[in-house]
Formats: C-alpha cells, structure tokens, sequence
C-alpha cells in the first residue's frame, strides 16, 4: 500500500494542470485525479502514526526511538535535497522557487511551520510532508506516554474526538487572513495563503491524522475493533474520494473528507494481514516496490520537474505523447529510486539502527500489509523481559509492561 499511496501522489503532480501545458489531457483526467496525491497523504500520516504505534517497544527510550527515524527518514530527504538544489535551474515550474528562501527550512525539516509558499514548497516541493513526520516523531515518545495511560473504555472517545478536529480545521481557517493570496499556478483557484497552510501544509494540524493512526491502532490491539472487510471499505472511499472532487479542493475536499475512509482501509488491512490472508499486496514484487516507497516520493516530483517542463519545456504536447512521457518517467522514478533505496536507505539503516530488543536488525520497511511487515510489525511484539508475544494479544505492548516509549522497527 505505500507504494500505492506514492504513486497516487505521481500521478497527481503528473497529470495537474501545472505540469503539461493546459490542454494536453482532456479536462475530466486532471480532475479525476485532483485529489489523489491528498488522499495519499492523508493515508501516509493515518499509517504513520498507526505504525509507530503498533510496534512500540517498551526497551526503547525517546533517544534511541528518535535516532532510528533519524536514519530512516533524513539520508533521502538530504540527498534529494542536493539534487533538487543542483537542478533547480533546469526547472521553470515555479518561479517562486528559483530563490533561497526556503532553502535552509527545507533543510531542517521545519519548512511546513510559516504559511509562506515561498518556504513550505522550496526546494523539493513533496519534502513538506516530512515536516509533519518529523513533528510528530518529536512528540510521539511523550503522545505513548499519555496513550498508554488512557483508559481502554475510552479510547473510542479519543479516537472520535481528533475525527472530529480533523474535519473541523477547514472551518476554523475560514477565520484565518484571506490575504495574501496563493500563486494562481499553485492550487488553481483564488486561495488565501494562511488558510491553505493550515488545512493541508500545517504540522499542528496534520498531525491530528498521525494521532488518529495511533489509536486505531490501540484500539485494535486491545481487541476492540470489529472485523472490517476490505470489500465494504473500499467502495466506502471510493464514494468519499468521488465526492471529494467536486468540493472546493482548497478547503472542504482534501484532509477532513478523506480521514474516516482511510483510518477504515488502514485497519481492514491490518486485520487482512494479522489473519494471515493472502493478496497481491504481498507479492514480492509489492514488497519490492513497498521497500523503494520513500525514495520514489522524495524523487518523482524532481524527474517530473526537470524533464517535462524543464528539458522537454519546448515539446507540442498531446495526450499521446503525454501519456508516453509519464510511463517514461515513471519508470526512471522506479529505477532512480531504486538506486537511493539501494546506496543510500538501506544500507544506512542497517548500519547504524541499532537491532530491537528481541535482537533482530530491523530491515528496511516494506508494506504494511505485505507478508513481511506482517511478520516484523504485526505478529510479533516483546514483553518486558524481550520475550515474543502476539501482537492481537488484548492488552498491547507498553500497557501490559508497565513501560512508555516506542519505534517503528
């Protein structure tokens, strides 16, 4: 499902009306998928927080917990940096962001906090997100804490609570300044800057989707959750999602539509994967594909950039020849990606993230719902003598040891 999810967001940037010359597809493509790359996000940070979640492990402090993401989110993020910083002159995308203002934010992971386009989006425009994991990594020792310590009667309380934050922050930034306005390029629709960021680029608000992860997943390791079937779900969201696209996309139809049928599809999955059911998610092509997830986001708005409106600027585009060029990028984003897994994610991670207390070295993190994610975050947790447990056990890990702290193996 991550690679899913990130393709989503490939196809988003691909097809938009910023990318080919207005006119290349025919209306109804860029509008069908006028929401995808947000529905992608939104599930990124629902999984984020479910993950970490899940697979806490009472042995780990906030220091070793925050090393770990350390490695795994930052080596990519830093080189793709590089890259985008380099090739930047190649691009004509946005003219905005040809300056260095955002350059030392995107840097430091902290460019989603100013509102500002100038910054949230410089450099590798999709790096944003990544303000938000790393926020939410930041909190997420002292969130545990307070997670481990709510009663279990009242965790669908919690849960319905941030749902009800999350659909609530488009109407709390109609009272936020209309002024000053988005670039016109950006979203397509006349767009106050500060209520933008804070439906869709603001870490305080985003993060409400990493907490409502994070107790869903709670809730299901207290056995709580009811069966949810994959085939009732998904015509759920695909309803929500067709909805989504005829509101207004700068307020109402990204982020608060889309949170409820993705906290139903993450936990359908999870329940698919603990049962032991078999699907093509677990093939090991999608294992492969799920393991390259993080550098096929970090580099396909980069490829895209540079070779379609950047080399190719020139080209009489049709859809035809469009469409030839996506495929084209998509697999140079595959291979490239490939290549930062590879050189880069992989063997950093294993270097330098230390083994989890039952003493396994973690691997690289491949889908949620694939085989080997099911055996690494959900057949297996550690009690407090680091002895292996069942995951659907109905006192979750932390709880029943009597300990706070936790990591994503």
């Amino acid at each position: 499902m991550r690679f899913i999810g990130a393709f989503g967001v490939f196809l988003y940037h691909a097809t938009g009306p910023f990318m080919f010359p207005p006119g290349t597809f025919d209306q109804r493509v860029p509008f069908a998928t006028r929401n995808v790359g947000a529905l992608a996000l939104s599930f990124f940070f629902i999984l984020t927080g479910f993950v970490l979640t899940w697979s806490a492990r009472p042995a780990d402090g906030p220091g070793r917990f925050w090393f770990r993401r350390i490695v795994k989110l930052y080596p990519n993020h830093f080189v793709t940096f590089l890259i985008m910083l380099v090739l930047l002159d190649f691009t004509n995308l946005w003219s905005f962001r040809d300056g260095a203002t955002g350059v030392l934010p995107s840097l430091f992971l902290v460019q989603s906090w100013s509102p500002n386009p100038y910054i949230n989006i410089g450099i590798n425009a999709v790096s944003w997100s990544l303000s938000v994991d790393a926020f939410f990594l930041l909190l997420f020792p002292a969130w545990l804490w307070l997670l481990n310590r709510i009663r279990v009667d009242r965790l669908w309380y919690w849960l319905a609570g941030v749902v009800g934050l999350i659909i609530a922050v488009p109407f709390i930034a109609q009272l936020l300044p209309f002024e000053p306005m988005l670039p016109p390029q950006l979203i397509g629709a006349p767009t106050s800057a500060w209520q933008w960021w804070f439906v869709y680029n603001s870490p305080a608000t985003r993060a409400l989707e990493c907490l409502a992860g994070s107790l869903a997943a709670r809730i299901i390791l207290h056995g709580l959750w009811p069966k949810m079937s994959l085939k009732a779900v998904l015509p759920f969201l695909f309803v929500t999602y067709t909805i989504s696209i005829f509101l207004p996309i700068n307020w109402y139809g990204i982020v608060a539509i889309s949170a409820v049928p993705m906290i139903l599809v993450t936990v359908a999955l999870t329940q698919r994967d603990v049962e032991g059911q078999r699907s093509f998610l677990g093939h090991p092509w999608m294992l492969w594909l799920g393991a390259i997830a993080y550098a096929f986001y970090l580099l396909h708005r980069i490829i895209l950039e540079v070779f379609i409106p950047g080399f190719a600027k020139n080209i009489q585009w049709n859809w035809l020849s469009a469409t030839g060029m996506i495929l084209l990028m998509l697999a140079l984003t595959v291979g490239l990606s490939w290549a930062l897994f590879a050189l880069v994610e992989r063997p950093l991670v294993r270097k330098f993230s230390p083994s989890d207390p039952t003493g396994r070295t973690p691997a690289p993190e491949a889908d949620l719902s694939g085989r080997e994610s099911a055996e690494r975050e959900s057949v297996k947790e550690v009690d407090q003598y680091g002895r292996p447990v069942p995951a659907t056990r109905a006192e979750p890990v932390g709880v029943a040891a009597g300990k706070d702290g936790g990591r994503r193996a």
